[in-house]
Formats: structure tokens, C-alpha cells, sequence
């Protein structure tokens, strides 16, 4: 099994003499969870498609000038945070697992129920609802078997004759794209953790810098100005998820502290300002989300029932191309939003109850089957994990 930093890393835990409360500390003092990180993935998702409303509302281009704008530094960190923030998360979960196979188990039925739904239903649903195409041209179309490529992590842009007259052409759900890479990263993030607990600080923080300082070069001297003003790419998401590992590693040596998250949203706001600077953000990025994460403001009555989170990042983009289809009248960025926002959570829920939920309350189960192991993890009572207190905390969702 492997063993969290908490307990044996004398690198990540440093003696508790000092007033200053770090986020490992505060992370223990709520039983290893805390609201803050239920919050702010729905918050973020919902702020994806508010993104998405100009994408999706007035096009490609006019996307590309406002990335330019000086909006730039408040759009920009949206998803690293997610990445920062799947990182801990993710990160912590591994610690608490027995094996890799739990592990990738753990990943597989987070990801892949939900996503291969979507995909279904966008592809054989909506689809055949709105493609200009005849549906014997569509279902004939090698478009149409590439689009389930998307359900196994290989993102696909495009259905035959699918929203071809949107402001945004031939894109049904441009949020798949980074789900190769956030399931790509925290399976990396294996081989950063599987040595021994001595050698693991030493070879975490050398990978890490190693990856901050060359990554950044390479993308600079590789991309022309235009790709580095476009929308964060994916190794720049993956320096975040880096980043999150690193904070839950250390969490005992790094501060909770007010001050500091102030300071880090400035600083990521003045390096996200420009394209070559953003690569130095991750560091600040990451600090100012997991900050917000480790609040605990007490959850409303929906956020004590379900996670809507993924569910909503992943519908947004196709809820908003099929209304921006069906209702011209709402390709105004705000009205967009409102309205996608709402009708994706209503999907999120549907999708939370039919299929996430059932399968990640019997997850220990199916993974004991899958590997013929007994049955671990905290006890349910009516199909709820009761709130159980381990070292690192209980995760619900990643656990």
C-alpha cells in the first residue's frame, strides 16, 4: 500500500512547533475533506461554460481576440485551476490505494462511465436531430465511428453535417479535449510516487523543476505568437496537475495563509496577462485554488446530495451548440451562458443519479471483482459512504 507523506516523509512533514497553520493541517482538521473543493469544481465548470458562451455564441475568431484582450489574466487560470486542483486530489487518492490496478480502477470508473454516455447520446441522439446531412449519409459517415474514439480518451472534434451553420462549425464538444490529458496525467502521476519513500521527495522535486523549466522553453521556441495566444495547451495543464501533486506532497511545509493566496491571484494574473509568462503561472495558480479548496463553508442541500461537477463539464459545450442550433436567438454570450448553465446541470443531475453515482457507490465491489480482492473503503448506509477519518481523509469522489 502506499504510504501517505503524512506519515512517514519527514520532508513533507516538518515539526508542528510553528503558529502558522499549513494546508496539511488544515486539511486533517476537517477529517481530510473539506466543502471548499465541492464548490469550487462546480464553480469552475460552470465557468468553462461561461467561456464557452463567447466560443460558442460568436466563433472561433472572435474568441482569439478576446484571449488577446485585457481579459486575458481572468479567463486563462480556468483550467489549470481544474488541473491544479485534480492534481491534489488525485494525488491524495493514490495514497490511499493498495495497488496500481486499484488505482487505475479508481481512474477508469471516475472517467469513463460518464464520458461514454455523453458520447453516445451526442453521437446516435442529438446528432441525427440537427445534422444537415441524410441520416443514411450520417450513420455511413467514418465521421460518425471516429466521434466514439472520444469515448475511450482520443478527442474528435466533429459529427457529420453537426451544427454546420453555428458560429462555431463543426465542433460538437470542444470540452473533450482535455480529457486525454487529465486521465494521461494522473496516470503519469504513478511513476512520480511508485519509489521508495526516500528516494520519492528527492525524484518528485527533480521531475518537477525539471518539467517547469523545460516545458516553458520548448513551448516558446517551438510556437509561433498566435498559438501561444490561443487557449491554455495541454502540457501548460499538465505543469498544473504537476503543481497539485507537489501541494499535496508538501502540504505540511506550505502555509494556509490569506495573505499568500492574495498575493498568488496578482501574480498569476500578471504572468496569464501574457502568452510566455503564463508557462511561470502554475506555482501561484495552483496555490490560489487549493486555498480556496481547503475553505469549508457549510454545503447547501444539493451539495450534500451529488456531484454535479463533471457532469456539467461535460454536457456544457453540447448543450450550448445545440441551443445555439435550435434558438439563434440566444447567441449573446450572457444569455448563453444562463441558459446552457442551467439546462447542463439538469443533464449533470440525470447524469450523477443514473450513472456516476450508482457506479461510485459500488465501486469497491466492482474492483474487488475485477482483481479478486476483498471489498475495502468506508462502510454505506443506504448507499452513502458514511464520513470516515484516515490518514489523508476519505474522497468520495476520487477515492
Amino acid at each position: 500500500m502506499f504510504q501517505s507523506p503524512k506519515s512517514k516523509s519527514r520532508s513533507a512533514r516538518p515539526p508542528t512547533t510553528s503558529p502558522t497553520v499549513s494546508m496539511g493541517q488544515r486539511l486533517d482538521a476537517h477529517n481530510g475533506w473539506t466543502s471548499g473543493f465541492d464548490y469550487l469544481r462546480v464553480v469552475l465548470a460552470i465557468a468553462v461554460i461561461g467561456w464557452h458562451s463567447v466560443f460558442t455564441s460568436y466563433g472561433v475568431y472572435y474568441e482569439a481576440d478576446v484571449y488577446a484582450s485585457a481579459i486575458r489574466p481572468f479567463l486563462y487560470p480556468i483550467l489549470p485551476m481544474f488541473f491544479a486542483l485534480g492534481g491534489f486530489l488525485v494525488t491524495a487518492s493514490l495514497f490511499r490505494t493498495k495497488s496500481f490496478g486499484e488505482y487505475l480502477l479508481l481512474r477508469v470508473l471516475r472517467f469513463f462511465p460518464a464520458l461514454v454516455v455523453v458520447v453516445v447520446i451526442t453521437a446516435v441522439v442529438v446528432g441525427p436531430l440537427v445534422t444537415t446531412d441524410s441520416l443514411r449519409a450520417y450513420f455511413e459517415s467514418p465521421k460518425f465511428f471516429s466521434y466514439f474514439l472520444n469515448a475511450f480518451g482520443y478527442f474528435e472534434a466533429g459529427l457529420p453535417g453537426v451544427f454546420a451553420e453555428n458560429p462555431t462549425p463543426d465542433i460538437v464538444n470542444v470540452s473533450l479535449w482535455t480529457i486525454p490529458w487529465e486521465f494521461g496525467g494522473s496516470i503519469l502521476l504513478y511513476g512520480l510516487v511508485m519509489c521508495n519513500e526516500t528516494a520519492r521527495t528527492k525524484w518528485l522535486a527533480i521531475v518537477s523543476v525539471a518539467t517547469m523549466i523545460l516545458l516553458p522553453i520548448l513551448a516558446v521556441a517551438t510556437h509561433n505568437e498566435a498559438t501561444l495566444y490561443a487557449r491554455p495547451p495541454g502540457h501548460l495543464l499538465v505543469l498544473a496537475m504537476i503543481g497539485g501533486v507537489c501541494f499535496y506532497y508538501f502540504r505540511y511545509r506550505i502555509p494556509f495563509n490569506f495573505v499568500l493566496f492574495v498575493i498568488s491571484v496578482v501574480v498569476s494574473a500578471l504572468l496569464c496577462a501574457k502568452a510566455k509568462t503564463a508557462y511561470l503561472a502554475p506555482i501561484p495558480i495552483t496555490y490560489a485554488t487549493i486555498y480556496l479548496g481547503l475553505l469549508h463553508p457549510s454545503r447547501v442541500w444539493f451539495m450534500k446530495r451529488a456531484d454535479l461537477s463533471y457532469g456539467i463539464y461535460l454536457y456544457g459545450c453540447v448543450v450550448q451548440q445545440t441551443l445555439m442550433f435550435l434558438v439563434p436567438a440566444l447567441r449573446v454570450w450572457w444569455a448563453n451562458w444562463i441558459v446552457a448553465a442551467w439546462l447542463s446541470a439538469l443533464c449533470a443531475a440525470g447524469s450523477w443519479y443514473l450513472i456516476e453515482g450508482p457506479i461510485l457507490r459500488r465501486k469497491r465491489q466492482i474492483i474487488a471483482g475485477v482483481l479478486g480482492t476483498k471489498a475495502s473503503g468506508p462502510a454505506t448506509t443506504g448507499g452513502r459512504a458514511r464520513a470516515a477519518v484516515r490518514p489523508g481523509g476519505y474522497n468520495p469522489i476520487y477515492d
